[in-house]
Protein backbone atom coordinates (compact mmCIF):
# COMPACT_ATOMS: atom_id res chain seq x y z
CA UNK A 1 0.00 0.00 0.00
CA UNK A 2 2.81 2.42 0.91
CA UNK A 3 4.63 1.65 -2.35
CA UNK A 4 1.44 2.27 -4.34
CA UNK A 5 0.89 5.60 -2.59
CA UNK A 6 4.51 6.65 -3.26
CA UNK A 7 4.20 5.68 -6.94
CA UNK A 8 1.00 7.72 -7.25
CA UNK A 9 2.68 10.75 -5.68
CA UNK A 10 5.58 10.52 -8.13
CA UNK A 11 3.18 10.25 -11.08
CA UNK A 12 1.23 13.26 -9.84
CA UNK A 13 4.48 15.24 -9.48
CA UNK A 14 5.55 14.36 -13.03
CA UNK A 15 2.11 15.07 -14.43
CA UNK A 16 1.92 18.49 -12.81
CA UNK A 17 5.44 19.57 -13.87
CA UNK A 18 5.25 22.35 -16.44
CA UNK A 19 7.61 23.72 -19.08
CA UNK A 20 7.52 27.50 -19.22
CA UNK A 21 8.99 29.05 -22.37
CA UNK A 22 10.97 32.26 -22.71
CA UNK A 23 10.36 34.50 -24.60
CA UNK A 24 7.26 32.99 -26.29
CA UNK A 25 5.27 32.80 -23.03
CA UNK A 26 7.30 35.10 -20.76
CA UNK A 27 9.32 38.04 -21.99
CA UNK A 28 12.08 37.68 -19.37
CA UNK A 29 13.78 34.78 -17.65
CA UNK A 30 12.91 36.17 -14.22
CA UNK A 31 9.23 36.29 -15.17
CA UNK A 32 9.42 32.62 -16.12
CA UNK A 33 11.09 31.76 -12.79
CA UNK A 34 8.52 33.77 -10.84
CA UNK A 35 5.66 31.91 -12.53
CA UNK A 36 7.18 28.45 -11.94
CA UNK A 37 6.59 25.85 -9.26
CA UNK A 38 9.00 23.30 -7.84
CA UNK A 39 9.77 20.64 -10.44
CA UNK A 40 9.07 22.89 -13.43
CA UNK A 41 11.44 23.67 -16.30
CA UNK A 42 11.98 27.17 -17.64
CA UNK A 43 13.16 26.70 -21.23
CA UNK A 44 14.91 29.66 -22.83
CA UNK A 45 15.35 30.21 -26.57
CA UNK A 46 18.60 31.57 -27.98
CA UNK A 47 19.19 35.29 -27.52
CA UNK A 48 20.66 37.85 -25.13
CA UNK A 49 18.64 38.52 -21.99
CA UNK A 50 19.71 41.70 -20.21
CA UNK A 51 18.75 40.98 -16.64
CA UNK A 52 19.91 39.71 -13.27
CA UNK A 53 18.03 36.65 -12.08
CA UNK A 54 17.31 35.08 -8.68
CA UNK A 55 15.91 31.57 -8.14
CA UNK A 56 14.30 32.66 -4.84
CA UNK A 57 14.43 29.14 -3.41
CA UNK A 58 12.71 27.45 -6.33
CA UNK A 59 13.87 23.93 -7.16
CA UNK A 60 13.43 24.19 -10.91
CA UNK A 61 15.52 23.59 -14.02
CA UNK A 62 16.46 26.71 -15.97
CA UNK A 63 17.86 25.64 -19.33
CA UNK A 64 18.61 26.73 -22.86
CA UNK A 65 17.67 24.62 -25.87
CA UNK A 66 20.96 22.79 -25.32
CA UNK A 67 19.16 20.57 -22.82
CA UNK A 68 16.79 19.16 -25.44
CA UNK A 69 18.98 19.32 -28.57
CA UNK A 70 22.45 18.56 -27.21
CA UNK A 71 23.74 21.27 -29.57
CA UNK A 72 26.59 23.01 -27.72
CA UNK A 73 26.19 26.13 -29.86
CA UNK A 74 23.19 27.06 -27.73
CA UNK A 75 25.51 27.55 -24.76
CA UNK A 76 27.17 30.48 -26.52
CA UNK A 77 23.99 31.71 -28.18
CA UNK A 78 21.88 31.91 -25.01
CA UNK A 79 23.30 34.73 -22.89
CA UNK A 80 22.20 36.05 -19.53
CA UNK A 81 23.85 39.46 -19.40
CA UNK A 82 23.73 41.06 -15.97
CA UNK A 83 23.18 44.78 -15.72
CA UNK A 84 25.86 45.49 -13.10
CA UNK A 85 23.22 45.46 -10.38
CA UNK A 86 24.60 42.50 -8.47
CA UNK A 87 25.47 38.94 -9.45
CA UNK A 88 23.98 37.85 -12.76
CA UNK A 89 22.61 34.64 -11.18
CA UNK A 90 21.74 34.24 -7.49
CA UNK A 91 20.85 31.16 -5.44
CA UNK A 92 20.18 32.19 -1.84
CA UNK A 93 16.98 30.47 -0.79
CA UNK A 94 18.16 27.02 0.23
CA UNK A 95 18.01 25.62 -3.31
CA UNK A 96 18.98 21.94 -3.62
CA UNK A 97 20.56 19.85 -6.40
CA UNK A 98 17.18 19.70 -8.17
CA UNK A 99 17.59 23.43 -8.74
CA UNK A 100 19.73 23.71 -11.86
CA UNK A 101 20.96 26.13 -14.47
CA UNK A 102 22.07 24.45 -17.69
CA UNK A 103 23.38 25.62 -21.04
CA UNK A 104 24.01 29.39 -20.82
CA UNK A 105 26.69 32.04 -21.10
CA UNK A 106 26.60 34.16 -17.93
CA UNK A 107 28.23 37.60 -18.12
CA UNK A 108 28.00 41.23 -17.06
CA UNK A 109 27.47 40.63 -13.34
CA UNK A 110 28.98 42.73 -10.58
CA UNK A 111 28.81 41.89 -6.88
CA UNK A 112 30.59 41.92 -3.56
CA UNK A 113 30.81 38.11 -3.64
CA UNK A 114 30.28 36.33 -6.94
CA UNK A 115 29.93 38.44 -10.05
CA UNK A 116 28.65 35.72 -12.38
CA UNK A 117 27.04 33.28 -9.94
CA UNK A 118 26.49 33.78 -6.20
CA UNK A 119 25.34 30.96 -3.92
CA UNK A 120 24.48 31.58 -0.28
CA UNK A 121 23.43 28.55 1.75
CA UNK A 122 22.39 26.78 -1.43
CA UNK A 123 23.47 23.64 -3.27
CA UNK A 124 22.26 23.86 -6.87
CA UNK A 125 23.59 22.23 -10.04
CA UNK A 126 25.63 24.48 -12.35
CA UNK A 127 26.10 22.60 -15.62
CA UNK A 128 27.30 23.28 -19.17
CA UNK A 129 27.95 26.99 -18.64
CA UNK A 130 30.36 29.68 -19.76
CA UNK A 131 30.82 32.21 -16.95
CA UNK A 132 32.81 35.12 -18.34
CA UNK A 133 33.41 38.87 -18.15
CA UNK A 134 31.96 39.37 -14.68
CA UNK A 135 33.48 41.30 -11.79
CA UNK A 136 33.30 41.32 -7.99
CA UNK A 137 35.18 42.23 -4.88
CA UNK A 138 35.66 38.48 -4.29
CA UNK A 139 34.96 35.71 -6.78
CA UNK A 140 34.56 37.46 -10.10
CA UNK A 141 33.26 34.29 -11.73
CA UNK A 142 31.66 32.34 -8.87
CA UNK A 143 31.28 33.14 -5.17
CA UNK A 144 30.08 30.63 -2.58
CA UNK A 145 29.01 31.26 1.00
CA UNK A 146 28.10 28.15 3.01
CA UNK A 147 27.13 26.41 -0.21
CA UNK A 148 27.76 23.00 -1.78
CA UNK A 149 26.87 23.16 -5.47
CA UNK A 150 27.88 20.64 -8.08
CA UNK A 151 29.72 22.39 -10.90
CA UNK A 152 30.06 20.32 -14.07
CA UNK A 153 31.24 21.11 -17.59
CA UNK A 154 31.79 24.80 -16.84
CA UNK A 155 34.27 27.35 -18.18
CA UNK A 156 35.10 30.32 -15.90
CA UNK A 157 36.89 32.79 -18.16
CA UNK A 158 38.10 36.38 -18.18
CA UNK A 159 36.49 37.53 -14.95
CA UNK A 160 38.01 40.19 -12.72
CA UNK A 161 38.06 40.81 -8.97
CA UNK A 162 39.96 42.58 -6.25
CA UNK A 163 40.40 39.11 -4.71
CA UNK A 164 40.10 35.65 -6.30
CA UNK A 165 38.85 36.48 -9.78
CA UNK A 166 37.92 32.93 -10.71
CA UNK A 167 36.36 31.32 -7.65
CA UNK A 168 35.82 32.30 -4.01
CA UNK A 169 34.75 29.81 -1.32
CA UNK A 170 34.02 30.66 2.30
CA UNK A 171 32.16 29.46 5.40
CA UNK A 172 32.05 25.67 5.05
CA UNK A 173 31.49 25.67 1.29
CA UNK A 174 32.20 22.24 -0.19
CA UNK A 175 31.44 22.16 -3.91
CA UNK A 176 32.36 19.32 -6.25
CA UNK A 177 33.87 20.52 -9.52
CA UNK A 178 34.12 18.16 -12.50
CA UNK A 179 35.40 19.06 -15.96
CA UNK A 180 35.86 22.74 -15.17
CA UNK A 181 38.16 25.25 -16.87
CA UNK A 182 39.27 28.28 -14.80
CA UNK A 183 41.40 30.44 -17.09
CA UNK A 184 42.52 33.98 -17.88
CA UNK A 185 40.88 35.56 -14.84
CA UNK A 186 42.47 38.76 -13.51
CA UNK A 187 42.99 39.48 -9.80
CA UNK A 188 44.10 42.96 -8.69
CA UNK A 189 44.92 42.57 -5.00
CA UNK A 190 45.07 39.21 -3.23
CA UNK A 191 43.52 35.82 -2.91
CA UNK A 192 44.91 34.48 -6.16
CA UNK A 193 42.64 33.09 -8.86
CA UNK A 194 40.91 30.82 -6.32
CA UNK A 195 40.55 31.56 -2.61
CA UNK A 196 39.38 28.79 -0.28
CA UNK A 197 38.81 29.72 3.37
CA UNK A 198 36.80 29.17 6.55
CA UNK A 199 36.60 25.37 6.73
CA UNK A 200 35.65 24.88 3.10
CA UNK A 201 36.25 21.44 1.56
CA UNK A 202 36.08 21.53 -2.25
CA UNK A 203 36.91 18.65 -4.59
CA UNK A 204 38.46 19.41 -7.98
CA UNK A 205 38.26 16.58 -10.52
CA UNK A 206 39.46 17.07 -14.10
CA UNK A 207 39.88 20.79 -13.54
CA UNK A 208 42.27 23.02 -15.50
CA UNK A 209 43.51 26.19 -13.78
CA UNK A 210 45.67 28.19 -16.15
CA UNK A 211 46.52 31.68 -17.41
CA UNK A 212 45.19 33.39 -14.27
CA UNK A 213 46.96 36.14 -12.35
CA UNK A 214 47.45 39.90 -12.11
CA UNK A 215 46.82 42.25 -15.05
CA UNK A 216 49.65 42.60 -17.54
CA UNK A 217 49.43 46.36 -17.19
CA UNK A 218 48.68 47.92 -13.81
CA UNK A 219 45.83 50.46 -14.15
CA UNK A 220 46.48 54.05 -13.13
CA UNK A 221 43.78 53.99 -10.46
CA UNK A 222 45.70 51.32 -8.57
CA UNK A 223 48.19 53.89 -7.25
CA UNK A 224 45.56 55.01 -4.73
CA UNK A 225 45.79 51.57 -3.06
CA UNK A 226 49.55 51.49 -2.61
CA UNK A 227 52.26 49.28 -4.05
CA UNK A 228 51.21 46.37 -6.22
CA UNK A 229 52.26 42.89 -5.00
CA UNK A 230 51.83 40.44 -7.87
CA UNK A 231 52.60 37.44 -5.64
CA UNK A 232 49.33 37.97 -3.76
CA UNK A 233 47.35 37.98 -7.01
CA UNK A 234 48.73 34.64 -8.18
CA UNK A 235 47.92 31.06 -7.31
CA UNK A 236 45.32 29.18 -5.33
CA UNK A 237 45.08 30.45 -1.74
CA UNK A 238 43.99 28.19 1.13
CA UNK A 239 43.34 29.19 4.74
CA UNK A 240 41.62 28.59 8.09
CA UNK A 241 40.73 24.93 8.40
CA UNK A 242 40.02 24.24 4.74
CA UNK A 243 40.61 20.83 3.17
CA UNK A 244 41.22 20.84 -0.58
CA UNK A 245 41.39 17.89 -2.97
CA UNK A 246 42.79 18.01 -6.51
CA UNK A 247 42.69 14.91 -8.70
CA UNK A 248 43.23 14.38 -12.43
CA UNK A 249 43.78 18.11 -12.89
CA UNK A 250 46.19 20.63 -14.44
CA UNK A 251 47.41 23.70 -12.53
CA UNK A 252 49.61 25.73 -14.85
CA UNK A 253 49.70 29.51 -14.48
CA UNK A 254 52.28 32.24 -15.07
CA UNK A 255 53.85 32.35 -11.63
CA UNK A 256 56.31 30.46 -9.45
CA UNK A 257 53.56 30.26 -6.83
CA UNK A 258 50.72 27.91 -7.72
CA UNK A 259 49.32 27.06 -4.28
CA UNK A 260 49.71 29.23 -1.21
CA UNK A 261 48.79 28.39 2.39
CA UNK A 262 47.98 31.65 4.13
CA UNK A 263 48.97 32.35 7.73
CA UNK A 264 45.44 32.65 9.02
CA UNK A 265 43.36 30.62 11.44
CA UNK A 266 43.40 26.84 11.82
CA UNK A 267 45.68 24.57 9.83
CA UNK A 268 44.44 23.57 6.37
CA UNK A 269 45.31 20.69 4.05
CA UNK A 270 45.85 19.87 0.39
CA UNK A 271 45.52 16.38 -1.08
CA UNK A 272 46.80 16.20 -4.65
CA UNK A 273 47.01 13.23 -6.99
CA UNK A 274 47.35 12.57 -10.73
CA UNK A 275 47.77 16.28 -11.30
CA UNK A 276 50.12 18.23 -13.59
CA UNK A 277 51.32 21.01 -11.30
CA UNK A 278 53.73 23.58 -12.67
CA UNK A 279 56.85 23.53 -10.50
CA UNK A 280 55.70 20.43 -8.65
CA UNK A 281 55.95 20.56 -4.86
CA UNK A 282 58.24 23.60 -5.10
CA UNK A 283 55.32 25.73 -6.30
CA UNK A 284 53.40 25.07 -3.06
CA UNK A 285 54.21 27.79 -0.53
CA UNK A 286 53.77 26.82 3.11
CA UNK A 287 56.18 29.20 4.82
CA UNK A 288 54.30 29.33 8.11
CA UNK A 289 53.48 25.61 8.30
CA UNK A 290 49.83 26.55 8.13
CA UNK A 291 48.89 23.56 6.01
CA UNK A 292 49.42 19.83 5.58
CA UNK A 293 50.36 18.56 2.12
CA UNK A 294 49.35 15.04 1.11
CA UNK A 295 51.32 14.41 -2.06
CA UNK A 296 49.78 11.28 -3.58
CA UNK A 297 50.77 9.19 -6.58
CA UNK A 298 50.58 10.21 -10.23
CA UNK A 299 51.65 13.87 -9.98
CA UNK A 300 53.88 15.38 -12.68
CA UNK A 301 55.27 18.75 -13.74
CA UNK A 302 55.37 18.75 -17.55
CA UNK A 303 54.37 21.41 -20.09
CA UNK A 304 50.74 20.42 -20.78
CA UNK A 305 50.74 21.62 -24.41
CA UNK A 306 47.33 23.26 -24.67
CA UNK A 307 46.07 23.75 -28.22
CA UNK A 308 45.47 27.54 -28.20
CA UNK A 309 45.27 29.25 -24.78
CA UNK A 310 45.04 32.72 -26.37
CA UNK A 311 41.63 31.72 -27.68
CA UNK A 312 40.62 29.92 -24.48
CA UNK A 313 41.17 26.53 -26.11
CA UNK A 314 42.73 24.49 -23.33
CA UNK A 315 42.16 21.13 -24.96
CA UNK A 316 45.31 19.01 -25.00
CA UNK A 317 47.50 18.61 -28.06
CA UNK A 318 47.73 15.01 -29.25
CA UNK A 319 51.36 14.92 -28.02
CA UNK A 320 50.56 16.33 -24.57
CA UNK A 321 52.25 14.49 -21.67
CA UNK A 322 48.97 14.86 -19.74
CA UNK A 323 47.23 12.36 -22.01
CA UNK A 324 46.64 8.80 -20.79
CA UNK A 325 48.36 9.32 -17.43
CA UNK A 326 45.32 10.26 -15.36
CA UNK A 327 43.81 8.44 -12.42
CA UNK A 328 43.19 4.81 -13.49
CA UNK A 329 40.12 4.78 -11.21
CA UNK A 330 38.60 7.73 -13.08
CA UNK A 331 36.41 7.56 -16.17
CA UNK A 332 38.81 10.04 -17.78
CA UNK A 333 42.27 8.88 -18.83
CA UNK A 334 43.60 12.42 -19.31
CA UNK A 335 44.41 15.14 -16.82
CA UNK A 336 42.55 18.44 -16.84
CA UNK A 337 39.25 19.67 -18.23
CA UNK A 338 38.04 18.28 -21.53
CA UNK A 339 35.75 21.14 -22.51
CA UNK A 340 35.43 21.84 -26.24
CA UNK A 341 32.69 24.25 -27.25
CA UNK A 342 34.45 25.60 -30.35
Amino acid sequence: MKRLLLSNLILISIATATTLKVPSQFSTIQAGIDASSNGDTVLVSAGTYKENIDFYGMNIVLASLFISSGDKRYIKKTIIKGQEEGPTVTFSGGEEISSAIIGFTISGGEGSIGGGVFCSMASPLLRDLIIKDNSAEKGGGVGLYASNPQIRNVAILGNTAFSSAGLYLTSFSSPILSNVLIANNITYFGGGSIYIEEYSEPEFNNVTVSGNGPPKKIPKWFKFFGEFDSSQANGIHISNGSKVIFNNSIIWNNSDIEIYFREYGKSSSLTISYTNLKGGRYSIVNDYNSGEIYWKEGNVSLEPQFINPKKNNYMLHSLSPSINIGDPQSSQENMGAYIDWN
